[in-house]
C-alpha cells in the first residue's frame, strides 16, 4: 500500500501563514485508489522539504554541491496537523508566524501519521510552489 495526499491549495505566498490548508489521504493498492481510514493513528505531522540544487541552495564548494544535489532537506520544522474526518483521511494544518515558507520556489510536503503505541506512515511527497512575493 502506498499513501498519497492531496491539498486544497498548491501555491502559496512567501511568508504566508495562518490560513488553514486541508489535506486528504488516499491509499493505492495496485491500480486502485481508495480513501485512507486514519482511525488507527493518533497524531499528524506536516514536514516541508526543499531539494538541494534548487536555486535557493548555493555552495561555493563545488565538490560539496555535487554530493547533495537532488537530495531533500527539511526546510521548515515539523508542524502539527489535526484530523477533521479520520475515517475519510481528512485533516488540516496551517503554517505559523515562526514556521512558514520563507524561501521561494518548489517545496515538497509530506503528511506523516503517528501512533502513540509506535509506528508511523508517511505520504508520498506533494509538490507545492511558494511565490517570491510576500502575502499582502
Amino acid at each position: 500500500m502506498t499513501l498519497f495526499a492531496t491539498l486544497d491549495a498548491y501555491e502559496f505566498n512567501r511568508f504566508d501563514f495562518g490560513e488553514t490548508i486541508t489535506f486528504r489521504l488516499y491509499k493505492k493498492s495496485g491500480d486502485t485508489f481508495a480513501v485512507f481510514n486514519a482511525n488507527a493513528y493518533d497524531t499528524v505531522v506536516i514536514k516541508t522539504f526543499k531539494r538541494h540544487g534548487d536555486r535557493a541552495f548555493f555552495f561555493r564548494d563545488v565538490a560539496k554541491a555535487l554530493t547533495v544535489i537532488g537530495q531533500v532537506a527539511q526546510i521548515i520544522a515539523d508542524i502539527s496537523g489535526t484530523f477533521t474526518d479520520k475515517p475519510n483521511g481528512v485533516g488540516t494544518f496551517a503554517w505559523t508566524n515562526n514556521l512558514r515558507p520563507s524561501v521561494p520556489g518548489y517545496h515538497w510536503i509530506v503528511v506523516q501519521l503517528k501512533k502513540n503505541a509506535g509506528g508511523q506512515e508517511s505520504s508520498k511527497l506533494v509538490r507545492v510552489y511558494v511565490h517570491p512575493s510576500e502575502a499582502q
